[in-house]
């Protein structure tokens, strides 16, 4: 081990068995877990992490929007479409729906659809389409509602609506419907109806 660099550590010194000092490339002296060295889990002093954090901070400093509405939906965005383990990619990036390279960017992103109003989220116009300018506006839930490929229907006191129609109706919002529907507590007199397509 002594001798041996890992990350910006080179190994020095063994203290007691299995804990070894190090130097860092920074100047400073660590003790560090061989094990640990071994896997990769320990790469600097600490110095590492810091300017990554530091950098971080600058990165998020170039538009100043981390955690707003709109920097949100660029994030989902991308999930939606690169991220296997997002619970939307089936419906999103296994699809072949991409994200266009103009909004690799968020500046760029931010700069093509403005703002993302309140209660209104990003939607495709075409639901094959990719997310990209021309393609996307800021839309409510109720207007998402209509442009999906199969509407979700339900019976109000025998008639069939869809969950955006019936909603108001209820003096609910979409979402609060479409949630007591899934979790079986449906309001007095409504009860699911099968898919129609759009």
């Amino acid at each position: 081990m002594i001798g041996n660099s890992f990350g910006r550590l080179t190994v020095i010194e063994e203290v007691k068995p299995s804990w070894f000092l190090c130097v860092c490339k920074c100047g400073t002296t660590a003790t560090v877990r061989r094990c640990r060295l071994l896997k990769g889990h320990v790469q600097s002093c600490g110095c590492l992490q810091s300017e990554w954090r530091q950098n971080i901070g600058k990165t998020r400093l170039v538009h100043g929007q981390e955690g707003t509405l709109v920097y949100k939906a660029w994030v989902m965005m991308h999930q939606r479409c690169k991220n296997p383990k997002n619970s939307a990619f089936h419906y999103y990036g296994s699809r072949g729906i991409k994200v266009c390279a103009r909004w690799e960017s968020f500046q760029n992103f931010i700069d093509d659809m403005g703002e993302r109003p309140k209660g209104m989220s990003l939607e495709r116009k075409n639901n094959d389409g990719d997310y990209e300018p021309g393609n996307c506006v800021w839309a409510t839930a109720a207007e998402q509602s209509k442009n999906r490929r199969f509407r979700s229907t339900i019976l109000m006191n025998g008639k069939a609506l869809t969950i955006a129609a019936a909603a108001p109706k209820l003096g609910l919002s979409y979402r609060q419907l479409l949630y007591r529907l899934r979790v079986g507590k449906a309001p007095i007199g409504v009860k699911r109806n099968i898919p129609a397509n759009d």
